[in-house]
């Protein structure tokens, strides 16, 4: 934060007047001077941004009436207008806050904003009190040209300052991005960590062991192997509980249970769900990528997989990939004796856990129990001594005596019937946990048991600050839950999570699915809480429904879907069907706010739709469900699978197989627009502008209700045209969006900034670099009030790409930067890509040539895997130029002729000419001139074509150029000819 030095309360102003300025000063200027005194007297109660933004405004109220030099001026007073704007940009962000707490960073960018103010007044005061009276205008006129050198520093002046304060407000922005970026590490429930059990004992050579290689040997990948019930789960918790593992490690310490799944998609699945990700188990490679980047992304920690399948088959590779991450330390508990052989290990190896000697099991016993007698030695004999059971064993021994105990265990032998209620005879550690189990039963009959399943049914366990919610639904089933949970709790069964989620070990939820299975009246109450979960609706409230998603929907995304997929597909009345499919659109738009799609949920919901559409209410809800899967595809950029999606929803739409009038309009216009946006990312241009113009023609029926949906189609549709070349049609579109967003604000809050960020790039693209620049920073700051990573991305990325056209390259590289860690928490492969590409130009410009390739590569790699035509187009047109640079001929050729021939598919002008450009200057390079001079002729061609004069001018500069060696070598070009 801020000392009163660096930024002062009005007694301590460091405006520095100079004398004559305050003796001589008039009308405008006078005002201000009169204001900054007033205020370095402490007589207002403003704060400093305040006092700036009051001397800003006064500043525009007098260069108004200025007539020397008014184009000048008013040049000045454009950047003065804008860093008003960001001036009271920042009064609003720290509304109510003293100057002290202002965050660090701005006082270097505030002295010089004081000191352009100042240096503008004494000029600013000149020019007024020249103009006045015979001798005065007669002066100017002989100091005119110096005067006028004055004036145009005092404009450079303000755009350093400007710039100053922008770089300055991103680096305070990046920073705490930083932080939140780091939090996203343990941003789901799930993946927080249990404290180990206090009766953890006998593993102080496997604790030393395993703290060596984490601490010692970082990234560490370690193997913890044994049986069910040894202790490995409680092995890897007291790991990352260790003071030392907290040091280094602090809160990027993971614990993520795979106890549920058993298969490669259903862990990468679980692993998605811990960061809040998006995962399609039926697209598993994507999947996989998207994770993988994830984590890439993610500072230094150490994730623990506690226990890990066994099936090579399916999770091996994906196992291999996660030990091949650099920045993350990884634990691994499976059961079995053979750690995977294609991963790497940490050496030296860590043995498999063997069992307890009856001396640690006593001492474990010990910790948990005060009484302990021949029967207690028994009891732990006859289970092998293993962790679990032991555990287990003591506990209930705490409310029974061992003694007891071991003649029930003993008469179980005899008649497993007298014993236990469970199905099939128990193996010895079963047995224990059904003692334990008893033990609780006793207190609080069978509820505890019914409770107990439903913890261990639920994937990521139950979340204690819903108990109320529980305690509701079960009021008949389970009496008293919270009776239950301290019972469960003090015979071992279940543990806290740190974040207070009720879990089980995944022996324990194994033992309960198996011999105490849910019955089905106890599993409809608990899939009755989570659709209530899902069913709240926001429609005419967006920031609302984004508020509700965060605070009650992202921390048990993995179990709501888990009820609603077993509730699909065992689901068979037709009344609570249509429920469970009606939640199921619900729950697919809450998500769209979390970056979770659940593409294979709604697939699975239609498929179940529409083998019941018995009425006309289920065909309504069939069409909910193919709208939301195809907005999903959209979303989450699989367009090749959402063209043919949307096609289908409007082939039913025309065909008339809607309820309701409202159906057969809006909707279908709205599937349109994102038809025609899946076109126009999937590189097909025309095509995206005629669906586009249809979609633009339905609004245009209904004015009055459809403003904001027509204006994102707008915005839509002059994007496209941009990218065909036709530049004055974007810019139409575009502000016509911008003025009907301007009046929906409280509607559609993002809407300006989406129109504003588009208009910053058309600008980008015409070389108005003022423009582009404000527009930008318009958009940018509503995205971070909305908090939507991809979106203030997307206008720091297109930031970036300004400053790398102004030369301002260490701003650039802060914005590129800023945008990937925002792509990566978004899980935005494409925007990672966009990143990457913008760093390796960057680094071209740099000269650092070997940087700038690794940084293409990468991003050449990531579009192989994103449908997005022109990103590739434009990472190989850069390419290209690295190559030529190099003196890698081939390699450039073969990387624009493919440039060349996505853009022709498309069409995409600008990519082609930029393409054919390089290649020119590649032939060039080589001698070989008359091929050149085609490229050349073609490039200039397709620059007129998409209205780029200054693509247009550099072809033309190379053109003349190739024309002079073509004379002086006596050959004749292809234009003369």
């Amino acid at each position: 934060m801020y000392s009163k030095e660096q930024i002062p309360s009005g007694a301590q102003a460091r405006f520095q007047l100079d004398g004559n300025l305050k003796k001589n000063s008039m009308g405008g200027v006078k005002s201000i001077v009169e204001t900054l005194e007033i205020a370095a007297r402490a007589e207002l109660n403003m704060s400093y941004l305040a006092v700036i933004s009051s001397v800003l405004t006064e500043f525009l109220n007098a260069y108004d009436r200025v007539d020397t030099l008014q184009a000048e001026w008013k040049l000045i007073g454009d950047h003065v207008r804008v860093t008003r704007k960001a001036v009271d940009d920042m009064r609003e962000r720290y509304k109510g806050k003293a100057d002290e707490e202002l965050p660090e960073g701005l006082g270097e960018s505030f002295e010089h904003l004081e000191k352009s103010i100042i240096r503008s007044l004494e000029t600013l005061n000149i020019c007024m009190n020249g103009s006045r009276g015979l001798m005065g205008r007669a002066r100017l006129l002989l100091d005119r040209s110096t005067l006028n050198s004055d004036v145009k520093e005092r404009r450079q002046d303000f755009v350093v300052a400007l710039r100053m304060f922008n770089t300055a407000i991103t680096a305070i922005y990046r920073k705490q991005q930083t932080v939140v970026i780091a939090g996203r590490f343990i941003l789901s429930s799930s993946g927080r960590l249990a404290l180990p059990s206090a009766a953890f004992r006998g593993r102080a050579p496997v604790l030393s062991h395993i703290l060596k290689l984490v601490l010692h040997k970082a990234p560490a990948r370690v193997a913890i192997l044994g049986s069910g019930g040894i202790g490995k789960t409680e092995t890897a918790l007291t790991v990352l509980n260790h003071p030392d593992v907290v040091a280094t490690y602090s809160n990027r310490r993971i614990f993520v249970s795979c106890h549920h799944v058993s298969s490669g998609q259903g862990i990468i699945f679980q692993l998605l769900t811990v960061f809040g990700l998006e995962c399609d188990p039926q697209e598993r490679p994507l999947s996989q990528d998207a994770l993988l980047l994830y984590l890439r992304g993610l500072p230094n920690g150490i994730l623990c997989l506690d226990n890990w399948s066994a099936d090579v088959h399916t999770t091996e590779d994906l196992l291999s990939d996660l030990a091949a991450l650099s920045n993350i330390a990884l634990l691994v508990t499976m059961r079995g004796m053979e750690r995977p052989k294609e991963v790497v290990w940490t050496a030296p190896f860590l043995a498999p856990l063997a069992l307890f000697t009856l001396d640690d099991a006593t001492r474990a016993w010990d910790a948990i129990c005060n009484v302990n007698d021949k029967s207690a030695g028994k009891l732990m004999q006859a289970v092998d001594c293993r962790p679990l059971s032991v555990t287990l064993l003591a506990s209930r021994a705490r409310t029974e005596s061992p003694r007891a105990l071991w003649q029930r265990w003993e008469l179980y032998r005899r008649d497993p019937s007298q014993v236990s209620s469970a199905k099939g005879r128990l193996p010895d550690m079963g047995l224990s946990i059904e003692f334990a189990l008893r033990g609780s039963q006793e207190r609080n009959g069978n509820a505890a048991a019914l409770l107990l399943g439903v913890i261990c049914w639920l994937p990521q366990g139950m979340p204690e600050s819903r108990l109320p919610d529980f305690i509701d639904a079960f009021s008949e089933t389970i009496p008293d839950l919270r009776a239950c949970v301290g019972s469960l709790k003090q015979y071992s069964l279940v543990y806290s999570s740190e974040d207070a989620f009720l879990r089980a070990l995944s022996p324990v939820a194994r033992f309960m699915q198996s011999y105490h299975p849910l019955p089905d009246p106890v599993h409809a109450q608990l899939t009755d809480i989570y659709l209530k979960t899902v069913e709240p609706d926001f429609k005419p409230d967006f920031n609302a429904r984004a508020a509700y998603t965060r605070k009650h929907v992202r921390d048990e995304v993995g179990n709501i879907v888990a009820i609603l997929l077993h509730a699909v597909e065992n689901e068979k009345s037709t009344g609570p069907l249509e429920r469970c499919l009606r939640a199921i659109v619900s729950f697919s738009r809450l998500c769209t706010h979390i970056h979770y799609h659940g593409v294979e949920l709604l697939s699975k919901a239609i498929v179940m739709a529409n083998n019941n559409v018995y009425t006309m209410s289920r065909a309504s809800v069939l069409l909910e469900l193919l709208m939301q899967r195809s907005a999903a595809l959209h979303s989450s950029a699989r367009y090749s699978e959402a063209i043919p999606a949307f096609t289908q929803i409007l082939e039913v739409c025309r065909l008339g197989q809607n309820d309701a009038t409202e159906v057969a309009t809006r909707p279908e216009a709205w599937n349109l627009v994102l038809l025609g946006d899946a076109y126009h990312q999937y590189g097909q241009y025309e095509e995206a502008r005629r669906i586009l113009h249809s979609a633009l023609a339905f609004y245009e029926k209904d004015m009055e209700n459809v403003t904001g949906a027509m204006a994102l189609c707008q915005v839509q549709l002059g994007s496209v045209y941009q990218d065909l070349g036709m530049l004055n049609k974007a810019e139409g579109l575009l502000r016509s969006a911008h003025q009907s967003f301007s009046t929906l604000v409280a509607e559609h809050k993002t809407g300006p900034a989406s129109s504003s960020s588009a208009l910053g790039d058309l600008h980008l693209s015409t070389y108005e670099f003022g423009s582009a620049e404000t527009e930008l920073l318009f958009s940018l700051k509503i995205f971070e009030e909305t908090a939507y990573e991809a979106d203030l991305a997307g206008s720091l990325l297109s930031l970036g790409c300004l400053y790398m056209q102004t030369s301002r390259l260490e701003s650039a590289k802060e914005r590129f930067e800023s945008a990937k860690e925002l792509y990566v928490a978004a899980g935005s492969r494409r925007g990672v890509a966009g990143c990457h590409w913008g760093l390796g130009a960057l680094h071209i410009q740099l000269n650092k040539l070997a940087v700038a390739e690794e940084h293409l590569q990468s991003a050449l790699e990531l579009h192989a895997k994103v449908e997005y035509p022109k990103g590739k187009v434009t990472v190989l047109n850069d390419l290209g130029t690295l190559y030529r640079l190099l003196g890698r001929f081939d390699e450039a050729h073969a990387a624009l002729d493919s440039a060349i021939e996505l853009s022709n598919g498309m069409p995409y002008p600008i990519g082609e000419g930029d393409a054919q450009f390089c290649l020119g200057r590649v032939h060039k390079d080589r001698g070989e001139l008359q091929l050149a001079l085609s490229c050349f002729e073609r490039a200039r061609e397709l620059f007129e074509q998409a209205q780029d004069p200054h693509r247009a001018k550099s072809v033309q500069e190379n053109l003349n150029g190739i024309a002079t060696l073509l004379q002086a070598s006596g050959e004749v070009s292809s234009s003369e000819k």
